[in-house]
Protein backbone atom coordinates (compact mmCIF):
# COMPACT_ATOMS: atom_id res chain seq x y z
CA UNK A 1 0.00 0.00 0.00
CA UNK A 2 1.40 3.59 -0.84
CA UNK A 3 1.92 6.38 1.60
CA UNK A 4 1.05 9.58 0.41
CA UNK A 5 1.24 12.60 2.47
CA UNK A 6 0.57 16.44 2.73
CA UNK A 7 4.00 16.79 0.64
CA UNK A 8 3.30 14.51 -1.86
CA UNK A 9 -0.35 15.66 -2.68
CA UNK A 10 0.50 19.22 -2.74
CA UNK A 11 3.02 18.11 -5.55
CA UNK A 12 0.66 16.45 -7.30
CA UNK A 13 -1.50 19.40 -7.39
CA UNK A 14 1.00 21.95 -8.40
CA UNK A 15 2.51 19.71 -10.92
CA UNK A 16 2.40 15.99 -11.78
CA UNK A 17 5.71 16.49 -13.36
CA UNK A 18 7.41 17.09 -10.44
CA UNK A 19 5.86 14.85 -8.01
CA UNK A 20 7.02 12.18 -11.05
CA UNK A 21 10.36 13.50 -10.07
CA UNK A 22 9.98 13.51 -6.49
CA UNK A 23 8.11 10.78 -5.54
CA UNK A 24 8.10 8.16 -8.79
CA UNK A 25 11.76 9.00 -10.26
CA UNK A 26 12.79 9.46 -6.08
CA UNK A 27 15.14 12.01 -7.33
CA UNK A 28 16.39 15.35 -5.81
CA UNK A 29 18.98 18.39 -6.84
CA UNK A 30 22.44 18.24 -6.05
CA UNK A 31 22.56 21.19 -4.23
CA UNK A 32 19.91 21.85 -1.34
CA UNK A 33 18.76 25.03 -0.87
CA UNK A 34 20.31 27.09 2.19
CA UNK A 35 17.09 27.92 3.34
CA UNK A 36 16.14 24.74 4.12
CA UNK A 37 19.06 24.07 5.75
CA UNK A 38 18.40 27.01 8.13
CA UNK A 39 14.70 25.59 8.63
CA UNK A 40 15.96 22.12 9.67
CA UNK A 41 18.79 23.62 12.28
CA UNK A 42 15.47 25.84 14.11
CA UNK A 43 13.22 22.43 13.71
CA UNK A 44 16.01 20.55 15.43
CA UNK A 45 16.58 23.74 18.22
CA UNK A 46 13.05 23.98 19.07
CA UNK A 47 12.26 20.01 19.32
CA UNK A 48 15.04 20.07 21.83
CA UNK A 49 13.66 22.52 23.49
CA UNK A 50 10.77 21.77 23.69
CA UNK A 51 12.09 18.09 25.49
CA UNK A 52 13.82 20.42 28.40
CA UNK A 53 17.35 20.16 26.57
CA UNK A 54 19.37 22.39 27.99
CA UNK A 55 20.76 25.98 25.75
CA UNK A 56 24.46 24.70 25.10
CA UNK A 57 23.32 21.20 24.09
CA UNK A 58 21.10 22.74 21.42
CA UNK A 59 23.74 25.37 20.12
CA UNK A 60 26.37 22.46 20.13
CA UNK A 61 23.64 20.32 18.00
CA UNK A 62 23.03 23.56 15.76
CA UNK A 63 26.74 24.10 14.90
CA UNK A 64 27.58 20.27 14.78
CA UNK A 65 25.08 19.99 11.98
CA UNK A 66 26.20 23.14 10.39
CA UNK A 67 29.62 21.46 9.91
CA UNK A 68 28.14 18.38 9.02
CA UNK A 69 26.64 20.65 5.82
CA UNK A 70 29.96 21.74 4.79
CA UNK A 71 29.07 25.67 6.10
CA UNK A 72 32.33 26.34 7.13
CA UNK A 73 33.69 29.47 5.23
CA UNK A 74 30.54 30.79 4.05
CA UNK A 75 30.03 34.65 4.73
CA UNK A 76 26.65 34.23 6.18
CA UNK A 77 27.04 31.65 8.52
CA UNK A 78 23.58 30.12 9.30
CA UNK A 79 24.22 28.49 12.29
CA UNK A 80 24.76 31.49 14.18
CA UNK A 81 20.98 33.01 13.13
CA UNK A 82 19.37 29.80 14.28
CA UNK A 83 21.28 30.08 17.44
CA UNK A 84 20.19 33.66 17.78
CA UNK A 85 16.80 33.14 17.01
CA UNK A 86 16.42 29.80 19.48
CA UNK A 87 18.22 31.54 22.26
CA UNK A 88 15.75 34.62 21.69
CA UNK A 89 12.71 31.74 21.30
CA UNK A 90 13.88 30.29 24.75
CA UNK A 91 13.59 33.43 26.45
CA UNK A 92 9.95 35.35 25.46
CA UNK A 93 8.37 31.83 25.91
CA UNK A 94 10.64 29.65 29.20
CA UNK A 95 9.20 26.42 29.96
CA UNK A 96 8.76 27.02 33.00
CA UNK A 97 5.32 29.00 32.16
CA UNK A 98 4.43 27.37 29.20
CA UNK A 99 0.75 26.99 29.13
CA UNK A 100 1.18 23.62 26.68
CA UNK A 101 2.94 20.16 28.08
CA UNK A 102 4.48 18.44 25.22
CA UNK A 103 2.73 15.02 24.73
CA UNK A 104 4.85 13.72 21.78
CA UNK A 105 7.91 15.54 19.77
CA UNK A 106 7.66 14.63 16.52
CA UNK A 107 4.26 12.16 16.39
CA UNK A 108 4.23 10.38 13.35
CA UNK A 109 1.55 8.53 11.93
CA UNK A 110 -0.21 6.09 9.07
CA UNK A 111 -3.65 5.61 8.66
CA UNK A 112 -6.28 4.70 6.65
CA UNK A 113 -7.84 6.86 3.65
CA UNK A 114 -11.88 6.71 4.32
CA UNK A 115 -13.57 7.45 1.06
CA UNK A 116 -16.19 10.22 2.67
CA UNK A 117 -19.46 9.24 0.91
CA UNK A 118 -19.17 5.02 1.36
CA UNK A 119 -16.52 4.83 4.55
CA UNK A 120 -14.60 2.16 3.18
CA UNK A 121 -10.63 2.32 3.16
CA UNK A 122 -8.55 2.87 -0.05
CA UNK A 123 -6.73 -0.78 -1.25
CA UNK A 124 -4.25 1.58 -2.72
CA UNK A 125 -3.37 4.53 -0.60
CA UNK A 126 -2.98 5.40 3.54
CA UNK A 127 -2.12 8.48 4.55
CA UNK A 128 0.90 9.19 6.62
CA UNK A 129 2.70 12.24 7.99
CA UNK A 130 4.20 13.74 10.60
CA UNK A 131 4.18 17.19 12.86
CA UNK A 132 6.46 18.88 14.95
CA UNK A 133 4.41 18.65 18.74
CA UNK A 134 1.31 17.20 19.88
CA UNK A 135 0.54 18.84 23.16
CA UNK A 136 -1.81 19.13 26.02
CA UNK A 137 -3.65 21.78 27.95
CA UNK A 138 -2.14 21.92 31.28
CA UNK A 139 -5.72 22.67 33.08
CA UNK A 140 -8.24 22.04 30.70
CA UNK A 141 -6.66 18.52 29.00
CA UNK A 142 -7.54 19.67 25.44
CA UNK A 143 -5.15 18.37 22.71
CA UNK A 144 -3.67 20.55 19.91
CA UNK A 145 -0.89 20.55 17.41
CA UNK A 146 2.00 22.38 17.75
CA UNK A 147 3.65 23.99 14.33
CA UNK A 148 7.20 25.13 14.20
CA UNK A 149 7.06 27.96 11.36
CA UNK A 150 10.29 29.85 10.69
CA UNK A 151 10.60 32.70 8.55
CA UNK A 152 11.87 35.83 6.95
CA UNK A 153 8.61 37.87 6.38
CA UNK A 154 6.86 39.49 8.74
CA UNK A 155 4.36 38.02 10.79
CA UNK A 156 1.37 39.50 9.76
CA UNK A 157 2.14 39.17 6.38
CA UNK A 158 3.02 35.15 7.89
CA UNK A 159 -0.35 35.33 9.49
CA UNK A 160 -2.62 36.25 5.97
CA UNK A 161 -1.39 32.96 4.47
CA UNK A 162 -2.26 30.53 7.40
CA UNK A 163 -5.69 30.03 5.91
CA UNK A 164 -4.38 28.24 2.99
CA UNK A 165 -2.25 26.20 5.27
CA UNK A 166 -4.42 22.58 4.76
CA UNK A 167 -1.58 20.70 6.04
CA UNK A 168 -2.30 21.26 9.69
CA UNK A 169 -6.34 20.72 9.41
CA UNK A 170 -5.69 17.30 7.41
CA UNK A 171 -2.66 16.08 10.23
CA UNK A 172 -4.71 17.17 12.61
CA UNK A 173 -7.53 15.23 11.60
CA UNK A 174 -5.35 11.73 10.71
CA UNK A 175 -3.24 12.20 13.72
CA UNK A 176 -6.51 12.32 15.62
CA UNK A 177 -7.89 9.58 14.07
CA UNK A 178 -4.52 7.50 14.81
CA UNK A 179 -4.26 7.90 18.10
CA UNK A 180 -8.28 7.83 18.95
CA UNK A 181 -8.17 11.70 20.50
CA UNK A 182 -9.93 14.54 19.24
CA UNK A 183 -7.25 17.72 18.20
CA UNK A 184 -9.28 20.60 18.26
CA UNK A 185 -6.48 23.48 17.95
CA UNK A 186 -3.37 24.21 16.36
CA UNK A 187 -0.96 26.67 17.85
CA UNK A 188 1.57 28.52 15.50
CA UNK A 189 4.98 29.27 16.56
CA UNK A 190 6.59 31.84 14.06
CA UNK A 191 10.24 32.40 14.42
CA UNK A 192 11.63 35.39 12.30
CA UNK A 193 14.94 35.42 10.94
CA UNK A 194 17.17 38.65 12.11
CA UNK A 195 17.61 40.40 8.56
CA UNK A 196 20.84 41.66 9.67
CA UNK A 197 23.69 41.07 7.81
CA UNK A 198 27.57 40.77 8.04
CA UNK A 199 29.64 43.85 8.55
CA UNK A 200 32.06 44.86 5.24
CA UNK A 201 30.21 42.31 3.04
CA UNK A 202 29.02 44.67 0.76
CA UNK A 203 31.51 46.82 0.69
CA UNK A 204 33.75 47.20 -2.26
CA UNK A 205 36.83 48.71 -0.16
CA UNK A 206 39.38 46.51 1.61
CA UNK A 207 37.15 46.48 5.02
CA UNK A 208 37.76 43.61 7.15
CA UNK A 209 34.81 41.51 7.29
CA UNK A 210 32.92 41.42 10.84
CA UNK A 211 34.08 38.50 12.82
CA UNK A 212 32.21 35.69 13.42
CA UNK A 213 32.00 36.62 17.17
CA UNK A 214 30.85 40.89 16.43
CA UNK A 215 27.82 39.20 14.08
CA UNK A 216 26.69 36.56 16.91
CA UNK A 217 26.59 39.66 19.39
CA UNK A 218 24.32 41.37 17.08
CA UNK A 219 22.39 39.00 16.71
CA UNK A 220 21.56 37.79 20.10
CA UNK A 221 21.10 41.42 20.63
CA UNK A 222 18.27 41.72 17.97
CA UNK A 223 16.27 38.66 18.99
CA UNK A 224 16.90 38.95 22.68
CA UNK A 225 15.48 42.58 22.85
CA UNK A 226 12.70 42.54 20.07
CA UNK A 227 9.20 40.81 20.28
CA UNK A 228 8.23 41.07 17.10
CA UNK A 229 10.60 38.13 15.70
CA UNK A 230 8.27 36.23 18.15
CA UNK A 231 4.66 35.06 17.54
CA UNK A 232 2.04 32.40 18.68
CA UNK A 233 -1.35 32.58 16.88
CA UNK A 234 -3.95 29.81 17.94
CA UNK A 235 -6.35 28.62 15.07
CA UNK A 236 -9.58 26.37 16.17
CA UNK A 237 -9.98 23.73 13.89
CA UNK A 238 -13.23 23.40 11.58
CA UNK A 239 -14.92 20.73 11.55
CA UNK A 240 -16.66 21.69 8.09
CA UNK A 241 -12.78 22.52 6.88
CA UNK A 242 -11.39 19.04 7.76
CA UNK A 243 -14.61 17.22 5.89
CA UNK A 244 -14.29 19.62 2.53
CA UNK A 245 -10.49 18.45 3.16
CA UNK A 246 -10.47 14.84 3.41
CA UNK A 247 -13.25 14.86 0.12
CA UNK A 248 -10.56 16.42 -1.69
CA UNK A 249 -7.79 14.09 -0.90
CA UNK A 250 -10.03 11.37 -2.12
CA UNK A 251 -10.38 13.20 -5.41
CA UNK A 252 -6.77 13.61 -5.84
CA UNK A 253 -6.61 9.95 -5.14
CA UNK A 254 -8.36 8.88 -7.68
CA UNK A 255 -6.27 11.40 -10.35
CA UNK A 256 -2.95 9.74 -8.51
CA UNK A 257 -4.41 6.18 -9.67
CA UNK A 258 -5.26 7.47 -13.06
CA UNK A 259 -1.93 9.09 -13.98
CA UNK A 260 -0.27 5.96 -12.86
CA UNK A 261 -1.95 3.68 -14.89
CA UNK A 262 -1.53 5.89 -18.11
CA UNK A 263 2.23 7.20 -16.65
CA UNK A 264 1.18 9.94 -17.81
CA UNK A 265 2.59 12.75 -15.32
CA UNK A 266 1.94 16.17 -17.65
CA UNK A 267 4.05 19.34 -16.80
CA UNK A 268 2.23 22.72 -15.42
CA UNK A 269 4.18 25.82 -16.62
CA UNK A 270 2.71 28.27 -14.48
CA UNK A 271 5.02 26.43 -11.98
CA UNK A 272 8.25 26.31 -13.23
CA UNK A 273 8.82 29.83 -11.57
CA UNK A 274 6.49 29.42 -8.51
CA UNK A 275 9.12 31.02 -5.90
CA UNK A 276 10.20 33.53 -8.00
CA UNK A 277 13.22 31.03 -8.63
CA UNK A 278 13.53 28.27 -11.29
CA UNK A 279 11.83 25.11 -10.04
CA UNK A 280 15.10 22.41 -9.07
CA UNK A 281 13.31 20.18 -12.32
CA UNK A 282 13.19 22.50 -14.67
CA UNK A 283 16.52 22.23 -16.67
CA UNK A 284 15.63 18.40 -16.46
CA UNK A 285 12.08 19.18 -18.19
CA UNK A 286 14.02 21.77 -20.22
CA UNK A 287 16.10 19.09 -21.82
CA UNK A 288 13.32 16.83 -21.90
CA UNK A 289 14.99 14.39 -19.64
CA UNK A 290 18.10 14.71 -20.90
CA UNK A 291 20.20 11.67 -19.73
CA UNK A 292 23.36 13.58 -19.12
CA UNK A 293 21.32 16.22 -17.32
CA UNK A 294 19.55 13.64 -15.08
CA UNK A 295 23.07 11.81 -14.12
CA UNK A 296 25.19 15.39 -13.90
CA UNK A 297 22.53 17.31 -11.68
CA UNK A 298 20.47 14.77 -9.70
CA UNK A 299 20.99 12.07 -6.87
CA UNK A 300 18.41 9.39 -5.67
CA UNK A 301 16.04 10.82 -2.69
CA UNK A 302 14.37 8.95 -0.02
CA UNK A 303 10.43 10.29 -1.57
CA UNK A 304 9.00 10.71 1.59
CA UNK A 305 12.38 11.60 4.17
CA UNK A 306 10.25 14.34 6.21
CA UNK A 307 9.45 10.90 7.79
CA UNK A 308 12.50 9.63 9.06
CA UNK A 309 13.54 12.35 10.49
Amino acid sequence: MKKQTFSSITAFRNCRRFFQNRYIRAIESIHKQDNLRFGTMGHTGLEMYHNGEGLEEIRQAIFDAAREAAWQGKEQRQELYAWAMISGYALHFPLERERWEVVEAEPGFETKLINPATGRSARSFMMAGKVDLLVRDKETGEYAIMEHKTTTRTVDSFLQRIWTDFQIHLYAHYLGQARGIKIGKVIYNILTKSKLRRGGLASKKQVPLESDGDLLGRLLEDHLGSDKLYHREEIIISDHRVEQLVDEVWEVKDQMLIAARRNKYYQNPSYCFHWNRACEYYELCKSNDNELIMNSYFKPRIPHEELTR
